[in-house]
């Protein structure tokens, strides 16, 4: 017999589907992770180029050049642009970049362990459950119920003698 025969609904919300949540959660976070460090470095890296006049001509720098500027839309203008001599310029706009996306690494390292540690936690507990409620107890729970309380022992010194 079925569940569908019983007229029992089946359980949507299982263990395993809950542990499989957690580990795409977590993926999903690696994955943003990992984009975020990599702008982080790349706009640190402009930064670097940009403070030591590099030539755009070159192609490693004309393609880190090109690769910072969609992360640096938002932040475009709003710092003015310093020029050292004629070569090299100091990008405050390009630094708060850099430095807010790595306030965002840092933020998102934090939710990667909080996930793990929670699908950790989860999967343990999981695991570690009995099979169902149902079960009998083992024997040494079960001398452990019925075996009497301890008696209280009284005072220990003379501090503890009740005052009648």
């Amino acid at each position: 017999m079925n569940e569908a025969d019983s007229g029992a609904e089946p359980e949507l919300v299982t263990p395993a589907t809950i542990e499989l949540l957690l580990r795409g959660a977590k993926a999903l976070v690696i994955v943003v992770y990992v984009v975020v460090i990599i702008t982080f470095a790349m706009l640190t890296l402009g930064f670097f180029l940009h403070l030591a006049g590099a030539s755009p001509e070159a192609t490693f720098v004309d393609w880190v050049y090109r690769n910072t500027e969609r992360a640096m839309e938002p932040f475009r203008g709003m710092f003015p642009v310093r020029d050292i001599d004629d070569r090299s310029v100091f990008d405050a706009s390009l630094l708060f970049a850099a430095a807010l996306y790595g306030f965002i690494a840092i933020g998102l390292h934090a939710v990667v362990e909080y996930l793990s540690a929670k699908a950790r936690r989860y999967h343990l507990r999981v695991t570690s459950a009995p099979a169902t409620q149902d079960t009998e107890p083992t024997p040494l729970a079960r001398t452990n119920e019925q075996a009497e309380p301890t008696p209280d022992v009284g005072p220990q010194s003379e501090h503890d003698v009740p005052l009648n």
